[in-house]
């Protein structure tokens, strides 16, 4: 990995930070969040990784388990696109 894939996968992340938890990226992993922090880290990496394979779904008010305002569903379809199996996913 190079500088610049690493600075594209902290955008990455950013995003999905913004859109699941309506917060920047800077304030999940403050350390006043806790193992918080470290867990809503851990679910933007698993996203990222099904990204390709799913779509998400804004949710009326956050999740009690994740605390996430977006769900993201399996699209199996999804599988079969060609384009999809030339991801870094």
């Amino acid at each position: 990995m190079d500088e610049k894939q690493l600075i594209e996968g902290i955008k990455s992340l950013e995003e999905l930070s913004r859109g699941d938890y309506h917060e920047s990226l800077a304030v999940i992993l403050d350390e006043s969040t806790g193992n918080e922090g470290a867990a809503r880290l851990g679910r933007l990496i698993g996203v990222s990784l099904k990204q390709p394979f799913a779509a998400s779904q804004d949710l009326p008010a956050p999740s009690h388990y994740s605390h996430s305002y977006r769900a993201w569903e399996l699209n199996e379809k999804a599988f079969d696109d060609p384009s999809v199996a030339h991801s870094w996913q």
